[in-house]
């Protein structure tokens, strides 16, 4: 995926997460973080490049929601998660990888927790390691931290890094609930 200035990139705007540090002309705080925002983006999906978007009114910002939830929803329909089960066979976390860097718009959605909720139970807890997977964690885990190591390699390991904060959809609003440790030594 690359930037790509000199090409017209479509009025839909997409909404997904990025850290602080990218300084995304336009972008909006997440409650409870200080290291991720969602950030506004011109989508060209043929490309799959994204362009900042720049000086949005309230109304082109609601409707990047509008539009994000839309272009979440399709393509959920196009992800199969990768099931990850403890020792005991316990279902542990999904991993859900794309190659679309639009991928962390599916946190948007309400309905994302309760989707899975027959194998992670009613909501669930969400990493964004990068622009390409999403790990979603049962509400009870206690196992997050086991996936610290491959979590935190996706993050520091890849030219789009997103976050290593762990997020809930409480209330149709996403929100930071913790942080994977870069400390998972003993």
């Amino acid at each position: 995926m690359t930037l790509n200035t000199t090409q017209a990139f479509s009025d839909e705007l997409i909404i997904i997460l990025d850290p602080i540090f990218y300084h995304t002309p336009v972008s909006e705080p997440i409650a409870g973080s200080h290291k991720t925002a969602l950030g506004f983006y011109h989508y060209d999906a043929e490309s799959k490049d994204l362009e900042p978007a720049t000086l949005l009114s309230e109304q082109s910002r609601a409707d990047a929601l509008t539009g994000s939830l839309r272009h979440a929803q399709q393509l959920l329909k196009t992800l199969t998660p990768n099931i990850f089960r403890d020792s005991k066979g316990v279902l542990s976390a999904l991993r859900i990888d794309s190659d679309d860097p639009t991928l962390s718009s599916i946190l948007l959605l309400p309905q994302l927790g309760n989707l899975y909720a027959d194998v992670l139970g009613p909501d669930c807890y969400f990493v964004v390691p990068n622009r390409h997977t999403v790990f979603l964690f049962p509400r009870l885990a206690n196992q997050i931290q086991e996936f610290g190591t491959t979590i935190l390699n996706l993050f520091h390991n890849d030219p789009w890094p997103v976050s290593r904060e762990i997020f809930e959809n409480s209330d149709h609003k996403l929100r930071v609930i913790g942080e994977v440790s870069e400390n998972l030594g003993p």
